[in-house]
């Protein structure tokens, strides 16, 4: 035991020398760039990506197949209910021509709760509070709490990944989400 303790204690005084060498591949830092080997970000196409099964998506779902030129015209999500209270239907953002609109199903109903929004993000979750990656779409009432109704949405295309909320801004909790897909 002793000359364990004598041959770990000398190794240990002169391993401070070590160097590591990252061999994994460079993640993406920043949209179309990766950070270079001096911290600097550095350009790169990366090119297709195959997938393992061309009818799965590394999700597990379904694969849509669309021309990156030309965004989805259509996406749509059914809503879930969210910190315990309830929500139905779904929500539709599409492109108009003129710009974006969201359309919630006639069978949408969210819970009634003080100062209720609709925002749309590419955040999964809103948390407490919103920021700026996130787009107040409008401010509902008592009448538009449940049933069809279609909002101007002011942004030039969809967030990616998509996400619908109707949250009670006062309180900062979220009611409803749906996260929207392309079809």
């Amino acid at each position: 035991m002793r000359t364990f303790l004598v041959l770990s204690a000398s190794l240990a005084a002169f391993g401070c020398d070590a160097i590591y060498t990252d061999l994994r591949p460079a993640q993406p830092a920043v949209d179309g760039a990766m950070a270079g080997t001096d911290g600097g970000l550095v350009a790169v196409d990366a090119g297709p990506v195959p997938l393992a099964d061309a009818g799965v998506a590394p999700d597990g779902g379904p694969v849509v197949a669309m021309d990156a030129a030309t965004p989805a015209s259509e996406l749509v999500g059914t809503f879930e209910g969210r910190g315990g209270y309830d929500a139905a239907g779904t929500a539709t953002l599409r492109s108009t021509g003129e710009g974006l609109e969201l359309v919630f199903s006639n069978d949408f109903s969210s819970a009634a709760v003080p100062g209720p929004v609709v925002v749309v993000t590419s955040r999964s979750a809103i948390g407490t509070g919103l920021t700026d990656a996130d787009t107040l779409v409008a401010r509902l009432d008592g009448d538009s709490i449940a049933g069809a109704n279609t909002f101007a949405v002011d942004l030039p295309a969809p967030p990616d990944p998509a996400f619908v909320f109707v949250y009670c801004e006062p309180f900062g909790v979220e009611t409803a989400r749906a996260a929207l897909e392309a079809r």
